[in-house]
């Protein structure tokens, strides 16, 4: 793949005119594409959630960090 994107690359750079196709390119993402249509899609989390995760997140890291302190003490 890094070689067909360096190819790519200095087509786009040096002759845009006779740049290949993706699909040309990359012959086996149509492959993937046909896949990601009978997999369900999954709901958006909604906002409150987002901001949820992360505050637990951030309060294991802080928790963390008081517990290495008492330990070294």
């Amino acid at each position: 793949m890094d070689h067909t994107q360096a190819t790519l690359m200095a087509f786009a750079m040096n002759d845009p005119q006779k740049m290949p196709s993706v699909a040309k390119a990359y012959p086996f993402l149509d492959k993937f594409q046909e896949g990601d249509q009978s997999q369900p899609k999954q709901e958006p989390v909604a906002e409150w959630q987002n901001d949820q995760a992360m505050l637990i997140q951030q309060a294991m890291v802080v928790k963390a960090t008081l517990q290495r302190k008492h330990a070294q003490k």
